[in-house]
């Protein structure tokens, strides 16, 4: 499906073109106006590049995809994942050569949480992906079959596609019809000329041009909700007994009260706009999931206690500030627990991605993602970074598909000799574990670098680092850690030049490990080793510095001696210190807040 998105890349991005397409094959190149979209933050972490060019299925040199979109999934009932793609092409962006209306790939990945392995995939006989669904590829006729959703039941598999007859305005585009084609042999070779179909009206708004199908809890249906062609219109839903699915009599739909026999008394369940929706029951909230792309061009989850509804509120899950041109979000089938794992397509550099969120047992999103600007397209036109992210040496912005590991702008850093780094200060809870990841890679000189996160302030102690040398394709960097006692850290990636080196970064996830986790417990050498890195750095220097380590040491003696009330006078002493410098002393606040926070906490702990 090789709709767009365009952007302008200004400091308050806020426009959004819909609707372009760029099909080499059919020689057309239709050109969108802006819409509006909004600002809203992303609460999503980004997991793997599925498909492309330096993704992790390598698709472009396995089966000839190197641009693509849709990723829609359903579990074919033997241990795999089917994964429907849309308009596809040898490389990207779209309109690059060797164009496919749709394609078929598939996976038995069960530990798919980290990015989806692909296993295989419909084959051509140069053993490239091959077109499924054919299409006339004349404009005006037929332009493209698009898939829509996919279900088993039993040993058949079910394909809804829609018959594209031409590319419009922006979001806009007309159909000829939705049919539902069929496979008995895993999705090698397909009926889609006599399964039920949907044609669209003269006037273009009939209601199941794009849909998605989902089973019901236990009660014999398939759900398939609706909305017509294009993205500016609503979400209506009907069902059908599992082995009638190509029997359209005995499809019935909600009409507010119950289930009608005539389609014309369908009622809408989620008012416009709802585009390229997948529905899903999340076991975890006992809520049923809707996610679509909505008005202001973000993508959101609505929950509702039956597929007809009532739905809730629309959460944002992903904007577009942070994805431009985001589109079509599928969820995985074997999502388990909190965690909803879903892919969603990038216009540019047109390919697909696997992001993730969390809900509570009330539908509600949380441990969200907590970089402001995550993937650095928030960045304006000079060329720096945003003003969430703070630079350490050389860095700035890029805007380059081809050198982006998402969207079109990543950070870089390049220097010849010191440390350099790009940073950001992101409050925290304390005593909390976080999992922070990014996407790095490098070039140049080979040298150590890091993904880290450290205390905010001059003495600011690492907390957690997971290096790297040489990342010759974009490669997830990722570490859990503690918070302590802060109450804001600085995440960073970083690296020690020797020679000319650049670093570049894209995609952050700081997420809260969910549960509060047991600090480290209180310790004479965690305690001194904090007081060194203080000094080391100069937060904590003149005849302070030997009064505290002094302190420190008669601590040790009489708690090695088992003296515990000695070892408190000394400890009371080390406080007393940090609570009282004089005039030649040099104490930074955050020094003496934090080595005070756990020399209380080491009396504490010695009764």
């Amino acid at each position: 499906m090789s709709t767009s998105s365009t952007s302008s890349s200004t400091g308050t991005r806020a426009t959004a073109a819909l609707g372009t397409l760029a099909l080499a094959a059919a020689g057309v190149v239709l050109v969108a106006t802006p819409a509006a979209a909004s600002e809203e933050h992303s609460p999503a972490q980004m997991i793997a590049k599925i498909t492309g060019p330096g993704s992790i299925n390598d698709t472009d040199s396995r089966w000839n995809v190197g641009g693509t979109d849709l990723g829609l999934m359903w579990d074919n009932g033997a241990g795999q994942i089917m994964f429907a793609i849309g308009d596809t092409f040898a490389t990207a962006p779209a309109g690059g050569p060797d164009w496919r209306s749709n394609g078929l790939l598939r996976s038995s990945d069960a530990d798919f949480t980290t990015g989806m392995m692909l296993d295989s995939a419909v084959l051509d006989g140069d053993g490239d992906a091959a077109e499924i669904i054919p299409s006339l590829k004349d404009p005006g006729t037929e332009h493209t079959t698009i898939p829509t959703a996919g279900i088993a039941v039993g040993d058949t598999q079910y394909l809804a596609f829609m018959s594209v007859r031409q590319w419009g305005e922006p979001g806009e585009w007309d159909t000829n019809y939705s049919r539902i084609a069929y496979s008995e042999d895993n999705g090698e070779t397909w009926n889609d000329t006599d399964g039920p179909e949907w044609t669209n009206t003269e006037a273009g708004d009939n209601n199941f041009q794009m849909v998605s199908f989902v089973r019901g809890q236990g009660d014999g249906y398939i759900y398939m909700h609706g909305t017509p062609n294009g993205r500016l219109g609503a979400a209506q839903v009907a069902r059908v007994p599992e082995e009638e699915i190509l029997d359209k009599d005995s499809y019935t739909y909600w009409d507010g009260a119950g289930w009608a026999p005539e389609e014309t008394a369908a009622v809408d369940v989620v008012a416009p706009n709802v585009s390229e929706l997948s529905v899903q029951y999340h076991e975890h909230s006992g809520q049923w999931l809707m996610m679509y792309l909505n008005e202001e061009v973000d993508v959101v989850v609505r929950t509702a206690p039956a597929p007809e509804g009532p739905w809730g509120q629309a959460q944002i899950v992903a904007s577009f500030a942070d994805y431009p041109g985001l589109y079509s979000p599928y969820m995985h089938p074997w999502n388990e627990g909190p965690t909803v794992h879903f892919m969603m397509s990038l216009w540019e550099p047109y390919n697909i991605y696997q992001l993730a969120f969390d809900l509570d047992t009330d539908g509600q999103i949380t441990r969200p993602n907590l970089i402001a600007d995550p993937s650095f397209e928030r960045a304006g036109e000079s060329g720096a970074v945003s003003d969430v992210w703070s630079c350490t040496g050389n860095c700035g912005i890029d805007r380059d598909i081809n050198w982006a590991h998402s969207g079109s702008n990543q950070a870089w850093m390049r220097h010849n000799t010191g440390w350099i780094d790009v940073h950001q200060q992101v409050p925290v809870e304390p005593n909390t574990t976080y999992d922070l990841s990014a996407f790095v890679t490098t070039g140049g000189e080979p040298a150590q670098g890091a993904l880290g996160v450290r205390q905010v302030g001059p003495g600011a102690q690492v907390l957690a680092e997971t290096e790297f040398t040489e990342l010759p394709v974009y490669e997830r960097q990722a570490l859990t850690f503690n918070s302590g006692p802060n109450t804001a850290v600085e995440v960073y990636v970083g690296s020690n030049l020797d020679g000319d080196r650049w670093v570049q970064i894209d995609d952050f996830t700081l997420i809260a490990g969910g549960t509060e986790a047991e600090p480290d417990p209180p310790s004479v050498d965690a305690l001194r080793a904090s007081l060194e890195a203080y000094t080391a750095d100069g937060a904590v220097a003149g005849p302070i510095a030997h009064q505290l380590a002094g302190a420190l040491d008669q601590v040790e003696r009489h708690l090695d001696d088992g003296r515990t009330q000695p070892a408190h006078v000394a400890l009371d002493r080390f406080i007393r210190h940090l609570d009282n410098p004089k005039r030649p002393d040099t104490l930074t606040p955050e020094a003496a807040s934090h080595l005070r926070h756990e020399a209380v906490a080491l009396r504490e702990a010695t009764g």
